[in-house]
């Protein structure tokens, strides 16, 4: 947190949402991990509470198997985000890039994959996913950059052709 703070990075801390102090944002992040005490159910009502207060909500999901194609739990809670009023679900922890889709109009990123961490053993493992997110007159438009985790501990954006 340190390291964050000192850099001028935000994250999450104690709440499932974070709000970013960025002037005229109408943007929530709403966390939710498989792996802790948040129930869907709650996350569904955060999301819906801040739908209802005109914000656009990105959801943050940290689930799933590691190595491993995206389970139909996964799925399901990724389309209740979004049948909630999630404008974007965009999931971690698998450490592999996973299939991304669209529901209801709506972007659903499963993994990301990584971004810093030191698995170098395989190539699928050391590539993660950036998205780069422009939002206008509430419509999300994507560009997907692919990143390479380099041994010498530097993230690197792949040359794209």
């Amino acid at each position: 947190k340190k390291y964050l703070d000192n850099s001028n990075v935000d994250y999450f801390e104690n709440d499932a949402i974070f709000r970013p102090k960025i002037e005229n944002s109408n943007i929530s992040f709403v966390s939710y991990n498989e792996f802790s005490e948040d129930s869907p159910e709650k996350i569904s009502q955060t999301i819906k509470e801040e739908k209802n207060n005109s914000r656009t909500v990105i959801v943050y999901a940290h689930w799933g198997e590691e190595y491993e194609p995206t389970p139909e739990r996964v799925k399901r809670l990724a389309h209740s985000f979004i049948d909630a009023g999630a404008d974007l679900v965009a999931g971690s922890h698998p450490h592999i890039i996973q299939k991304s889709e669209i529901y209801k109009g709506r972007f659903i990123y499963y993994s990301l994959g990584n971004f810093i961490f030191d698995q170098y053993w395989d190539k699928e493992v050391s590539t993660g996913l950036v998205l780069e997110v422009n939002i206008k007159n509430e419509n999300i438009f994507i560009i997907e950059h692919r990143v390479s985790l380099n041994k010498d501990g530097r993230t690197c954006l792949v040359n794209q052709e």
